[in-house]
């Protein structure tokens, strides 16, 4: 019997790995059709000038990141990376292609990397990655993944920057969990990600230091003994401060300034408004599912992702504190853009960050059913309940039309439908045409491009290039081919 079911939890953890690797297959593979887009053209041309007027692309990036710090933005981490990685001018478009493979991967390994310290049996894991990625990728709202994903900019200063916070839970996670010189190893990888994670958009700052003090609390008896376990935090927090203290924060912040919204009392109101509005949008009925999926799996095969007893007063502490990170991740962006209203790129990425919270909240309360006991007391009719729950969740997230409207919305169909009608080879084809005749076009000169047709795609990001050859983007892309002007008409 014990063999029968060893092999049906391997059967079911490769055919959920295998549902995962194709869905998620089409959003891996169009991140090779992307293109530079927007900002992307400024921090090229900005990252190549600040090399060559320092003759080192390291010091040229501090500088130019300097400035921006002073007049703009703190988030010095994203800054340097986009001054000094600059793909597109060092290799074109395969260069390009390359470091989007490469975020896009180290994403999804990222999230694998802490779910895999919490999770030790393969098929939990392999449930939880699914469940990770369709929340990230298939739900309400995901399509936002355009702005975090495929478009460089949005990519550095947000997703892979949260990229790194990853790192950083994970690397905190197992120095707990170790002893001896391999705790202090991952003690140092993870303030090294905490402090650098920290260097991204506030919104990623926020959740990077709130991760880290939910896993303080949670592991407060262990910290208690070795205090040297708190380095990681106070990593986190002193490159928060570094951010948040930028001048160019409080100067950009001046010239969003809305009656009503200005002091931190209103943005506390405002972010309560802002958190319940987009809390309807993230817990959707497909999210729902999968939690009840995630938390049915995890009393069915046993997982445990908190090394002590669940007990209810833990439970009602990671309740609370699931949802206070949450709450603060969005602070920073309604303070910072004084409305009740967040950003495109912003949104996307708190919906990740929301669910993937949610996920985590799912398997804690798994561990919390099996601690309680409430299974054994009822004996085996608690376990047939718990599967067959299980089967009802599964069932809904196949036939029901709810979440297939959900998941035909979302980034993962978008990418899919683009990769399959040759959507995404038309378009880069058009905006490969558009960069080398800018490329090629005579230096100091204003080159006018006239496209016959153009199209668009459900996935990829606007070039930003257009008619108005005043336009930040047009002037951008200028500097960056060393032209006057650069203007794309199309009839």
């Amino acid at each position: 019997m014990a063999d029968i079911t060893s092999r049906i939890k391997k059967i079911v953890g490769v055919v959920v790995a295998i549902l995962t690797i194709v869905m998620m297959f089409s959003v891996v593979a169009g991140t090779l059709y992307t293109f530079p887009a927007e900002d992307d053209f400024s921090y090229e041309c900005g990252g190549r000038d600040g090399a060559a007027e320092y003759k080192s692309s390291v010091i040229g990036s501090f500088y130019k990141t300097l400035n921006i710090y002073r007049v703009q933005q703190g988030c010095y981490t994203a800054m340097y990376l986009d001054h000094m990685v600059r793909p597109y001018n060092r290799g074109g478009l395969p260069a390009f292609h390359v470091a989007m493979l490469v975020y896009m991967v180290l994403f999804i390994f990222a999230v694998g990397f802490v779910l895999r310290t919490l999770i030790k049996d393969n098929t939990a894991f392999a449930i939880a990655m699914f469940a990770a990625m369709i929340s990230c990728f298939g739900m309400t709202g995901s399509s936002g993944g355009t702005m975090i994903f495929y478009w460089y900019t949005g990519n550095v200063g947000y997703m892979l920057m949260f990229t790194l916070a990853m790192f950083t839970t994970g690397f905190f996670l197992r120095a707990i969990k170790n002893e001896g010189k391999k705790a202090i190893l991952y003690l140092v990888l993870s303030s090294v990600f905490a402090f650098l994670a920290s260097g991204g958009s506030l919104v990623i700052t926020s959740i990077n230091c709130s991760m880290l003090l939910a896993i303080i609390i949670l592991a407060s008896d262990k910290v208690r003994v070795s205090k040297i376990l708190i380095i990681p935090f106070i990593f986190a927090m002193i490159g928060a401060f570094i951010n948040v203290l930028a001048p160019g924060n409080f100067q950009r912040t001046q010239n969003d300034l809305n009656e009503g919204h200005e002091t931190v009392v209103d943005a506390v109101r405002d972010t309560f408004q802002c958190y319940f509005i987009e809390l309807k949008k993230i817990a959707d009925p497909l999210m729902v599912t999968v939690m009840v999926i995630v938390i049915t799996a995890g009393i069915i095969l046993g997982v445990k992702v908190i090394s002590k007893k669940v007990t209810w007063k833990l439970m009602l502490i990671s309740i609370a504190g699931i949802f206070a990170m949450q709450y603060f991740t969005i602070f920073p962006a309604v303070f910072g853009y004084h409305r009740v209203q967040l950003t495109g790129h912003v949104t996307a990425s708190y919906y990740i960050i929301a669910r993937l919270l949610l996920i985590v909240l799912s398997l804690i309360f798994s561990q919390w059913i099996q601690d309680s006991a409430l299974l054994e007391k009822t004996n085996n009719i608690g376990k047939m309940i718990t599967i067959g729950v299980a089967a009802i969740a599964i069932l809904f997230l196949i036939i029901s039309p709810t979440c297939h409207s959900i998941y035909s919305d979302s980034f993962c169909a978008r990418t899919y439908r683009d990769l399959r009608s040759g959507r995404f080879n038309e378009v880069l084809a058009i905006r490969e045409y558009e960069l080398t005749y800018f490329e090629l076009a005579e230096e100091g000169s204003d080159a006018i491009l006239y496209l016959q047709w153009d199209t668009g795609s459900e996935s990829l990001p606007a070039m930003g290039i257009g008619s108005d050859c005043e336009w930040i983007v047009n002037r951008s892309a200028a500097n960056l081919f060393k032209l006057h002007t650069t203007t794309v008409l199309i009839p």
